[in-house]
């Protein structure tokens, strides 16, 4: 079971076995270390208070980290390792301490501030990043690159769609060659993210087949190729609409609520058109839609509050809703792997 240690044994926490004797120790600068015959059969820790704690830390390949989790995880704090998956932790709903310790099945954690590039198989490689202001922005990438040890280049674009016609002169439709003759040729990923001004401005859905590009159905094709021939050897990871409302300018624009376009669609009509597309290539999606837990009761903290009193919208991720983000496109990452 997991008890606080006494200040003789070096504070912290440690797991103690039915003989009191300590096998992992999380000690107060967070570091992990595992035991090895620290106490003597049938002794406990109460019989040897000021008993040398001999250990030895883990190697970086297999490290991990003791941190708090965000309240969405439902543990208080883990021990996580390089891949950000909580190994054991203590619950939210076990404080106070009661010495239990729930082991996960490779239950993410949505901060991944802590983990080492190092044990990422991207590391070093070269990345693009396609989309609109959500990646523009720059808010997301660098979380994901802080992990991954990714070389990202921005070619996000504010306020750009996938479909045509441009939302104005400078900002150009992802599918247009402009844009993705942007991108490194020679990136190991590309992620392509947008949709969102896509159903700000009713952009016609179309047909999963179709090449026409005032579609959006068309465009995502129309994109996903030229991207795959631009950058013949890179991962392409598909990226879903995120959830976005205008919480009180929708009247204004001929909308009935806040998420319904003068077409009757919704984000996330987007979104899963995003996912149908992308199978239909066999791209691998991280699916900001499905998976950020961004929603209208969760919108004003993972999004910005944008406007003025009486004309606010919530397209645009707050630093909260980066991390999130970010912590979808990483886990993704470490399931896949770079190009050969």
């Amino acid at each position: 079971m997991l008890r606080p240690l006494s200040d003789e044994q070096g504070g912290g926490f440690a797991l103690i076995d039915a003989l009191g004797r300590i096998g992992i120790r999380l000690d107060g600068a967070g570091q992990i270390s595992f035991g090895k015959a620290l106490l003597p059969a049938n002794t406990t820790v109460a019989d040897n208070p000021g008993a040398t704690l001999i250990s030895r830390l883990l190697g970086a390949a297999v490290g991990g980290y003791f941190q708090t989790c965000p309240d969405e995880s439902g543990y208080a704090f883990a021990i996580v390792d390089q891949n950000g998956r909580i190994g054991f932790g203590v619950r939210s709903a076990n404080l106070p301490l009661t010495g239990k310790v729930a082991i996960a099945d490779r239950a993410l954690v949505a901060d991944y501030a802590a983990a080492s590039p190092a044990a990422s198989s991207w590391t070093g490689k070269k990345a693009g990043a396609l989309g609109d202001s959500n990646t523009a922005n720059n808010v997301w990438p660098p979380y994901v690159a802080a992990v991954h040890g990714l070389l990202f280049t921005n070619c996000g674009v504010g306020g750009s769609k996938f479909a045509k016609p441009d939302s104005n002169g400078t900002q150009i439709s992802m599918c247009d060659d402009v844009r993705v003759n942007a991108l490194p040729a020679d990136a190991a990923l590309i992620t392509v993210a947008g949709g969102t001004n896509d159903w700000a401005q009713s952009a016609p859905m179309g047909t999963i087949t179709s090449t026409d590009n005032t579609t959006f159905y068309g465009a995502l094709n129309v994109t996903f190729g030229k991207v795959q021939a631009r950058c013949p050897n890179a991962r392409i990871l598909v990226v879903t609409t995120p959830y976005g409302e205008f919480t009180e300018t929708y009247a204004s624009r001929g909308w009935t609520d806040p998420v319904t376009n003068l077409i009757g669609l919704t984000s996330r009509d987007y979104a899963d058109a995003i996912r149908a597309a992308a199978s239909r290539w066999g791209f691998p999606v991280a699916d900001w839609w499905g998976e950020n837990g961004i929603n209208t009761a969760s919108a004003a903290t993972l999004m910005n509050i944008e406007g003025a009193a009486g004309s606010t919208i919530r397209i645009h991720f707050s630093d909260a809703g980066a991390r999130r983000a970010a912590s979808v496109i990483n886990g993704r990452l470490f399931d896949l792997n770079p190009p050969a």
